[in-house]
């Protein structure tokens, strides 16, 4: 009777215990049927699933050996489900259960969360495409070893193929077939001709005053960079340090009276990983703003 209605209960289930008892072997070849059962009348796909071996404190009467039940977790899913044994009776593992399919469960929103804010990213560049036609994004750092807004744009999968036309430690040129292309330069040396925006890092961790060759680099990628740009500027700092008295040590404003470019400074703290997609999709809604100055 209870099977006709087994679909109403499973709607909406974001997470599931399949609960079996260790001292029958009857239930424990049961636990393959619940596990299909599970993925066919979920919709959603992949939810964190906990086995669990209950009546730990029957010993005595144990038929199911802890190897084989962590065995049968590891068979039924390639991407893992965890297993544990418990006593309802003496609410040994109770508790831990519990938190295990909790943290299951954070690890996998985070996951779909992370997801969502790729996509976006991909939608926000198209979208860009699609009024540009071909989108120039220049990447300026120290060294190039380390770029995260120029590595976060080749990890986006959904954009597409991309040929490495220059690969050098000195410069690198990759145009995609959709009509982005991505460059990357060190501070010495830089072409910004075609460039519709560009993304400069400073590393002013543990520093109080600014590098005057920062300014240098900026002036000269303001000097460089076309009528109508647009570049971000962004500033590495401890979490500690007041970013934006070292943000008003650059100092442009007379430079930027010549020539009509927009400049926005950001901070990079130590969560740049998180950070990086926000500040790629400001970087891209002050391209297209920029372009449409008068």
């Amino acid at each position: 009777y209870f099977k006709r209605f087994r679909k109403i209960y499973y709607n909406g289930a974001e997470a599931a215990f399949i609960v079996f008892d260790i001292t029958s072997r009857e239930s424990f070849e049961k636990v393959k049927d619940w596990y299909k059962e599970i993925n066919q009348l979920i919709d959603e796909k992949n939810i964190p699933i906990v086995i669990v071996g209950n009546k730990v404190d029957l010993t005595d009467q144990r038929v199911i050996s802890k190897a084989e039940g962590e065995g049968l977790a590891k068979s039924l899913s390639e991407t893992g489900i965890s297993y544990i044994e418990t006593s309802a009776l003496s609410g040994e593992n109770v508790i831990e259960a519990f938190e295990l399919i909790a943290y299951h469960y954070i690890i996998k929103t985070k996951k779909k969360e992370k997801d969502v804010i790729r996509e976006d990213l991909v939608e926000a560049i198209l979208s860009t495409l699609k009024e540009l036609v071909i989108l120039e994004l220049t990447f300026i750092s120290e060294n190039m070893s380390w770029d995260p807004g120029f590595q976060t744009i080749l990890n986006l999968e959904n954009l597409g193929e991309y040929s490495k036309l220059k690969d050098s430690n000195k410069e690198k040129l990759y145009p995609y077939k959709n009509g982005l292309i991505l460059s990357s330069f060190a501070y010495e040396d830089f072409t910004l001709s075609n460039s519709d925006g560009v993304f400069c890092i400073f590393d002013a961790r543990d520093k109080e005053h600014i590098d005057p060759k920062w300014k240098d680099v900026l002036i000269n990628i303001i000097g460089k960079v076309r009528r109508k740009r647009a570049v971000i500027i962004g500033l590495r700092v401890s979490d500690d340090k007041n970013w934006s008295q070292l943000m008003e040590e650059f100092s442009i404003d007379k430079d930027l009276e010549e020539k009509v470019v927009s400049v926005l400074f950001l901070k990079i703290g130590s969560d740049y990983r998180e950070k990086t997609y926000e500040h790629l999709k400001l970087m891209l809604d002050l391209i297209v703003t920029t372009r449409k100055l008068k």
